[in-house]
C-alpha cells in the first residue's frame, strides 16, 4: 500500500520553497498565448496573462514589426498606460528589444504599480527578492496579493513558513488556494494531510484533517497536479470507507500515471499503488 509518509511530505514541502515564480509578464502574442519573456534565476518561466496589453500592428518585415511594437510599448508607458509599464519594465529586465538595465525596469515596474498595475506590484516583490532586500520584497507582494495575485499570495505563504509563522503562512495558502493556486491547494493537501504536516519545523500545530486534506487534494488533481493525483489516489484507496472511493482512487492514480507531467518517482509510485489495489480487489473476489 502506497502511504503518505513524513519523507514523503517534507519532499512536497522542500520542493514547494523552490518553486516561487518571479516575474510576471501581461504580454500576449497574437495567438493569445502567453509570450515567455521572463524567466526567474533557475530559469523557469512564470508568465501572467491576465491582461492584454499591446496588439502588435500586422507587418510583414518581422525587424520593423519588433521596432514598430517597441516604439508602440514605449509611447502608451510614457502616456501613463499601467500594463505598458509594466511590460517594459519587464524588456529591461530581459532584455527583449533593449538592452537590459535593471534601474530602468525598476523605474518603470515601479511607475506601473502606483498606477494600479498588480502584476508590476509582484514583479516588484521578485525583483526586491533577487536584489536581497527582503523588507521591500514583502512589501510588494504582500500589495500584490492584497490586490488578488495568487502567485503573490503563494510566495508570502511561502516566506513566513520560512519564518516560521505558520498561522500567517497557512492565511497565504488559503488565499491562493482560493484562488486557483494550484501549488497552494496541493501543499494544503499535504499540510492536513495524516500525518499532520511536514517536517516538525513546520505547521506543528496544525491537527491532521482527512476532509481537508482530500478536498485539496482533489482541488490540485482536477487542475492536473501529478502529485496531488497520486497522493488522491493513495489516500482514496487506503482508508478503505467503501468500493467506490477506491475506485475513484485507483481512477486518480491512473490519471498520474497517464500525466504527462508526471515525474518517473510518480509514474512508478502509482503503477506500483494500482497494481497492489488491483491484486487486492482480485483477492476479495475470490
Amino acid at each position: 500500500m502506497l502511504t503518505l509518509s513524513k519523507n514523503k511530505i517534507n519532499f512536497i514541502l522542500i520542493s514547494m520553497l523552490c518553486s516561487m515564480p518571479l516575474f510576471s509578464d501581461t504580454n500576449q502574442n497574437s495567438s493569445g498565448n502567453c509570450s515567455p519573456n521572463i524567466s526567474d534565476i533557475n530559469g523557469n518561466i512564470n508568465i501572467d496573462c491576465s491582461t492584454k496589453v499591446l496588439t502588435a500592428p500586422q507587418n510583414n518585415r518581422k525587424n520593423s514589426n519588433k521596432e514598430q511594437v517597441f516604439k508602440t510599448l514605449v509611447e502608451k508607458a510614457k502616456a501613463g498606460h499601467a500594463e505598458s509599464q509594466n511590460l517594459l519594465g519587464a524588456r529591461y529586465i530581459n532584455g527583449e528589444g533593449v538592452e537590459k538595465d535593471e534601474k530602468q525596469a525598476e523605474k518603470w515596474f515601479l511607475k506601473a504599480a502606483r498606477n494600479g498595475s498588480i502584476s508590476a506590484k509582484f514583479n516588484l516583490g521578485s525583483f526586491y527578492s533577487i536584489k536581497g532586500n527582503f523588507k521591500k520584497e514583502v512589501e510588494w507582494y504582500k500589495k500584490a496579493a492584497e490586490s488578488g495575485h495568487n502567485e503573490a499570495q503563494y510566495n508570502l505563504g511561502i516566506i513566513n513558513m520560512q519564518l516560521g509563522k505558520d498561522k500567517e503562512a497557512l492565511k497565504w495558502f488559503h488565499r491562493a488556494a482560493e484562488n486557483s493556486h494550484v501549488g497552494a491547494q496541493y501543499n494544503l493537501g499535504s499540510i492536513y494531510g495524516l500525518n499532520g504536516g511536514g517536517r516538525p519545523a513546520y505547521f506543528t500545530g496544525v491537527k491532521p484533517n482527512i476532509t481537508k486534506s482530500l478536498k485539496w487534494y482533489r482541488k490540485a488533481a482536477k487542475q492536473g497536479h501529478p502529485e496531488a493525483q497520486l497522493n488522491l489516489g493513495a489516500i482514496l484507496i487506503s482508508l478503505r470507507r467503501n468500493k467506490y472511493e477506491q475506485d475513484e482512487g485507483a481512477d486518480w492514480l491512473s490519471k498520474a500515471y497517464d500525466n504527462k507531467r508526471a515525474s518517473r518517482i510518480v509514474k512508478i509510485s502509482a503503477e506500483q499503488a494500482l497494481q497492489l489495489y488491483i491484486k487486492k480487489k482480485i483477492e476479495r473476489s475470490n
